[in-house]
């Protein structure tokens, strides 16, 4: 089960950029550290890009942005972004269209977006807590006497 939680922290590691187009300073920077991104800067994310952090929509530059995150929401096909934020708190992920997250791909389009949250606090981070919460519950039974794998 431990190795299990390894490999899937790894392959959700594999998921996130190392590298953002962000403005900083008033100039954009190409190859950003990700690692380095806050909540407030602006990225720039185009088709194929991986999106480096749970960003908002902030500006359309094609007329669709389509994102593949089926690694968070189970989706099999890539769905719109728009712009409208609508009443996003506390919805699913799925319904949070105007939201792009750390770890997904743009299929389609080009935009700006607006980081919100970095690091653990990302859906996926949330996902990597729950793995390593999960993999220490599991490590701290198979110690208890008595207990039985």
């Amino acid at each position: 089960m431990e190795h299990r939680a390894d490999s899937a922290l790894e392959a959700l590691k594999d998921m996130q950029s190392e590298t953002a187009a962000c403005l900083r300073d008033g100039k954009w920077d190409y190859a950003f550290p990700a690692r380095e991104l806050v909540p407030g800067d602006l990225v720039e994310l185009r088709t194929g890009d991986r999106v480096p952090a749970d960003s908002r929509l902030f500006k359309l530059k094609t007329a669709t942005v389509r994102i593949e995150q089926a690694s968070l929401t189970g989706e099999s096909v890539a769905v719109n972004k728009i712009m409208d934020a609508g009443d996003d708190d506390g919805c699913e992920l799925q319904a949070k269209e105007c939201m792009l997250f750390g770890g997904t791909a743009l299929s389609q389009g080009s935009c700006t977006a607006v980081v919100t949250h970095i690091g653990m606090f990302t859906e996926i981070g949330k996902i990597q807590a729950q793995i390593q919460a999960a993999a220490q519950e599991v490590g701290q039974r198979s110690l208890t006497p008595g207990s039985h794998n």
